[in-house]
């Protein structure tokens, strides 16, 4: 793809100097377009019509120079480089200038230099930029965690944690009640007095150090600290306030224990990865093998100090890379889902190995990073397969249709039948053998053979068919799982009662049985990872049944409790249990699906929150037989809401709170939606006539069409929005005020949130000073081209006499004297240029 083109506006009045510069930007060979200009109305329109990506000047010009170029070009594209290109701009100009922020400076006796310099410029710009959005990002999360931690006093009183405030002497002035618990301290003993006298043992503790790191530094600061003379940790938040400092905290000596807990259980879960039967590795995105456990090593059969480094595709059997790559690019392309593959391996014995293996990407879980290969050995079940697919395709030239083996014997002669798939199922060729009840009997399990016969005995004593599963032991010596189904007729020619009967190969649906068992204990599992456990409740038997993850989520031990509706309603919170009761009724009345959310307290007395939703069975009458459905521990939910709801206040205060005039508008209506105090102060409407006002009421009738297009396309895009306008107070007068807002949603409407600088002042000093600024670059222009240029001309004039004539001593002398007269006025003009310079710096 080509490069896009260098957007390049260029500040020149001198024809040549232009030339030669566009000459030199050719010679480069980067991709540009340029835009020349000589005039400061000129320059401006430019820069806001073109957008240059980066600005060359020269240093002085008849009108203008560089250097208002440069705050021209500061106020309008900060971050747009700026190169001085000059032929006299001076070492001492050209240093001067970049401390003032100029990119560079190129002589115009070495334009070879601007390409390099532009490249090097637009990158260093590209840069800043990044940088500048990178701290612009941080400033705005320090802002929102600074706010977090500001709480209206009104609540101080009904929150669940520990709030204190202090002075800069350290006397305490506020303690809320869950400080007292929290701390066992009533507000009697604390208040007035130094918070360090109080709590002598938490001199020189960490308790001590933040604290001081607080109001020394102005931060604020959160940390986890445990407290000796009460034997219990504790979450602490403290931020710097007008006088002092203010701190949240609470006690989280049980989730303390439960992260060592959870640390123990990782080291126990890493243990049993190191020793399980299956091989785990975990690769980084470029395809890096991070680690290896050991069974990993031992299936692969590498040596150990493979443990990481390569993933060893050297190894795989060409037929089967392309396998491997599907799967890897399939888990790129969807992370969620997992790819099951079967590949060989080679062995250093020169054997392959099948290997089957799970790949599953967990690059985007901070806890993984990485993708997880799961794998075992399946070689004996691969050589199992292809002897099945073997035998298979033998059965399927007989019996293919119906894969069952036929067979029947005539009661009065013992003559028997099987077919082809009957011998097969026994591991025989047809015909190996004579058929007959005993050579079956001689094939059937030792341990089932008993039972067999038995009923085998019973269905001729009694002429009655048989149905039944067992199983038999193959010519091979291979263990199989049968089903035998029979019954008895009479053959209407002979008069001859014959036994018929089917048998079937049942190992595969006995593997799908113990299949199916290992499926419900990874519903245990998927149960406990997602805190979801189901209980039913048989209203015939008035039974329940409970998972095993409903007595881990009410943290009961299954023996210690019975599972009933009495039990389970034991544990809801007594302000929730008549909600709960009342909700389950009245869904009983209609048999219609339920769902409640309720809090419940675990025996240990900790309170969690709980959801659940239910459903009934109903008979084929209409009556409801049972009730059952599921409970889930969504504490962790409950929690984040509640965090929310109180950020949502502390952000409130900080609006109301702000010195600067603030405002949320509706962005379709142009309502004014909420305004903060300052806003009152400031325009002179109070709150009742600003919310019965829309923003155009305070803009000059010139500059709604403007104001419309800028909130339509700002709404559409949610960019941050940054500009200078105009607003009318309610006195008539008119103010300059920089504008900055951003795209929320406010009570369910799209809004935009404003902050108003009043920078009226600020713009007339600016005027002021760049009228001064204007008469001294006149001056200097004057003195530098205007009454130079003659002087120039003279001393050239007297250098050309001197060098094509032979003057006379007298004429010698005059020239000299000439010469010397012209250098003195050079001297004396460059004198007060550099002075006007001067003023124009300390301007």
């Amino acid at each position: 793809m080509e490069p896009a083109a260098i957007k390049i506006l260029i500040l020149e009045h001198d024809p040549n100097d232009l030339e030669l510069l566009q000459y030199a930007l050719k010679k480069t060979a980067l991709p540009y377009v340029s835009e020349v200009v000589q005039t400061r109305e000129a320059f401006i329109k430019t820069i806001q019509d073109f957008g240059p990506d980066i600005i060359l000047s020269d240093f002085s010009l008849p009108t203008f120079d560089g250097l208002s170029a440069f705050k021209i070009k500061q106020e309008l594209c900060t971050n747009t480089p700026f190169i001085i290109v000059s032929g006299t701009i001076g070492e001492e100009n050209a240093v001067d200038l970049i401390k003032q922020g100029v990119t560079d400076y190129v002589l115009k006796e070495r334009l070879y230099q601007i390409g390099p310099k532009i490249t090097r410029a637009i990158k260093e710009a590209e840069e800043s930029r990044k940088k500048e959005l990178a701290e612009k990002e941080v400033a705005r999360k320090r802002k929102q965690l600074k706010a977090s931690y500001k709480q209206t006093r009104n609540l101080l009183e009904s929150i669940s944690e520990g709030f204190f405030a202090a002075n800069k002497n350290w006397t305490v002035t506020y303690w809320n009640h869950a400080a007292e618990r929290l701390l066992l301290t009533p507000k009697e003993k604390i208040l007035g007095k130094n918070l360090w006298d109080v709590f002598e043992a938490a001199v020189h503790t960490r308790f001590f150090e933040e604290y001081h790191r607080v109001i020394t530094e102005q931060v604020p600061i959160t940390f986890d600290e445990y407290f000796a003379p009460l034997d219990r940790w504790y979450e602490v938040t403290a931020a710097p306030a007008n006088d002092g400092l203010t701190g949240f905290f609470r006690d989280v000596t049980e989730m303390k224990l439960a992260q060592e807990k959870i640390k123990h259980n990782e080291k126990r879960f890493r243990a049993l990865l190191q020793n399980s039967t299956d091989g785990l590795t975990l690769l980084s995105a470029d395809g890096t093998v991070i680690e290896r456990t050991p069974s990993a090593i031992k299936i692969l059969e590498l040596d150990f100090s493979e443990e990481s480094g390569k993933f060893r595709l050297d190894l795989v059997h060409p037929d089967d890379l392309s396998a491997i790559a599907n799967a890897c690019e399939a888990v790129k392309m969807q992370p969620e889902q997992a790819q099951l593959i079967e590949y060989r391996m080679l062995m250093p014995a020169g054997n392959y190995k099948w290997i089957e293996a799970n790949v599953n990407n967990q690059l985007g879980n901070p806890a993984v990073n990485a993708i997880v290969i799961n794998f075992r050995d399946i070689t004996e079940r691969k050589l199992a397969e292809l002897a099945l697919r073997k035998h298979t395709i033998m059965l399927n030239k007989g019996e293919e249709m119906a894969k069952l083996g036929s067979w029947y014997e005539e009661i009065n002669t013992g003559i028997g039948y099987w077919s082809e798939e009957t011998f097969r199922i026994f591991g025989l060729m047809p015909g190996e053998i004579v058929p007959s009840k005993e050579a079956y009997f001689s094939f059937i399990h030792p341990e089932d053979l008993p039972e067999v016969e038995k009923i085998i005995a019973q269905s001729f004593a009694y002429h009655n068919g048989v149905a039944m599963h067992h199983r038999i032991i193959r010519k091979d010596g291979e263990i199989r799982n049968v089903y035998l189904e029979s019954k008895f007729d009479s053959n209407h020619n002979t008069k001859e009662d014959i036994l018929f009967g089917v048998l079937q190969d049942v190992t595969e649906q006995k593997k799908a049985e113990e299949n199916l068992r290992k499926s419900e204990a990874r519903l245990k599992e998927a149960q406990a990872i997602g805190k979801i456990g189901n209980w039913e409740i048989s209203y015939a038997t008035g039974k329940s049944e409970w998972s095993d993850e409903i007595y881990r989520i009410f943290g009961v031990e299954k023996e210690s409790v019975e599972p009933a509706a009495e039990t389970f309603t034991s544990f809801i919170h007594p302000e929730d249990l008549e909600l709960v009761t009342n909700t389950v009724n009245s869904t009983k009345e209609k048999l219609m699906p339920g769902s409640a959310e309720f809090r419940f307290f675990r025996p240990d007395g900790e309170a969690r929150y709980g959801y659940s939703d239910w459903r009934y069975k109903i008979d084929k009458l209409g009556n409801p037989t049972s009730i059952f459905g599921i409970l889930q521990d969504i504490t962790d939910k409950k929690l984040a809401e509640l965090a929310l709801e109180q950020s949502e206040a502390k952000y409130r205060s900080l609006f109301e709170l702000s010195p600067i005039p603030m405002w949320v508008f509706d962005v379709e209506t142009y309502q004014f939606l909420h305004v903060n105090e300052a806003a009152v102060r400031h325009y002179g409407y109070n709150h009742d006539e600003f919310l019965s006002m829309t923003i155009k009421d305070i803009r000059p009738s010139e500059d709604i069409g403007t104001l419309e297009t800028t909130v339509q396309t700002n709404a559409r895009s949610g960019i941050f929005h940054f500009g200078n306008t105009e607003h009318i107070l309610k006195s008539g007068d008119i103010i300059q005020v920089e504008i900055q807002s951003n795209l929320i949603d406010y009570e369910g409407r799209k809004a935009r949130i404003v902050l108003a600088r009043d920078i009226s002042e600020r713009l007339r000093y600016i005027e002021a000073i760049e009228d001064q600024n204007e008469k001294l670059r006149e001056i200097a222009w004057i003195q530098s081209h205007v009454v130079r240029a003659p002087l120039a001309r003279i001393m050239g004039l007297t250098a050309l006499l001197k060098s094509n004539h032979v003057p006379d001593s007298n004429t010698l002398e005059l020239l000299n004297y000439l010469v010397d007269s012209a250098n003195e006025l050079d001297g004396v003009i460059k004198n007060i240029v550099k002075e006007t310079e001067n003023l124009q710096k300390i301007a």
